[in-house]
């Protein structure tokens, strides 16, 4: 009886059998489990694209355009000053071919205070001199027509705009320097602005100009010898507005053998308001 039961059991799970259901069964285990591992694989590589961390170095990107120097203040200073450039296609960082240069001293990275597309802020550096200032972008060159005088607050002359009545003056301490041409650039608002020579003074060249930042009035002078002799203050010009305000943004004196004269000015004797 015993030995039937076994021999039926025997004939049932044959080897055959036992192979045929194991295989079954990894089947139905497997494909599922294959499913699940795809599709968390594929989750996660596109998760991973989702939070794709930004580089911190920005692509350069240089203006197209030449860059445009319109103005610069102040238009003097000495070592450990800053000086703003006004302009225009600067670009948004100083890239590693956009230079600032004073005189012929090119401005080194620290130097830089700020940079934007139309302001860039700069501390003169040591060892510069009274020269040009121009910057470069990508190869493309803006010199500014100025000049940065680099004074000594002890030995260079000063320049300035003074209030008399309704009228304005501009007056020069040469500090004995025989100064005979002078090239001006002042801005105004509020209307027209009438200008009169002082004196022998003379004005070869008078010109209104206009740029991003508004109205410009651009003079050349030429100024007797003896004027600019004395220590004291002379004055050269004079001028009338209705209303508004008058500002010095640069002068560059000369003596009679073509020599810069540095001079230098209170930053309250650059402005007047009629």
């Amino acid at each position: 009886m015993q030995a039937d039961i076994y021999k039926k059991i025997n004939q049932v799970l044959s080897w055959k059998r036992v192979i045929s259901f194991n295989l079954l069964l990894l089947v139905v285990l497997v494909i599922p489990l294959s499913v699940k591992l795809t599709q968390e694989n594929t989750d996660n590589r596109s998760n991973a694209a989702n939070n794709v961390i930004p580089s911190a170095t920005p692509v350069p990107n240089y203006p197209t355009q030449p860059p445009t120097i319109e103005r610069v203040t102040l238009f003097y200073g000495k070592p450990g000053d800053t000086i703003v450039l006004l302009g225009k296609h600067f670009g948004d960082y100083p890239w590693d071919r956009s230079r600032i240069f004073i005189g012929n001293q090119i401005v080194s990275k620290k130097n830089i205070i700020r940079w934007h597309d139309k302001v860039v802020e700069v501390e003169i550096p040591e060892g510069v001199t009274t020269g040009k200032v121009w910057i470069e972008i990508n190869g493309q060159k803006s010199v500014w027509p100025g000049t940065l005088l680099i004074y000594n607050p002890s030995t260079s002359g000063k320049i300035g705009l003074e209030k008399i009545g309704q009228e304005a003056n501009l007056w020069i301490e040469s500090r004995n320097s025989q100064i005979t041409k002078m090239n001006l650039e002042l801005s105004f608002t509020g209307g027209p602005v009438k200008v009169r020579p002082l004196g022998e003074v003379k004005i070869v060249e008078q010109k209104n100009e206009v740029d991003d930042f508004g109205n410009k009035l651009k003079l050349k002078l030429e100024i007797p010898q003896t004027l600019t002799l004395r220590s004291s203050k002379v004055s050269l010009l004079k001028f009338e507005k209705n209303a508004g305000q008058l500002e010095l943004l640069s002068a560059q004196p000369t003596d009679n053998r073509g020599k810069i004269v540095t001079v230098w000015s209170d930053p309250l004797s650059l402005r007047v308001s009629f």
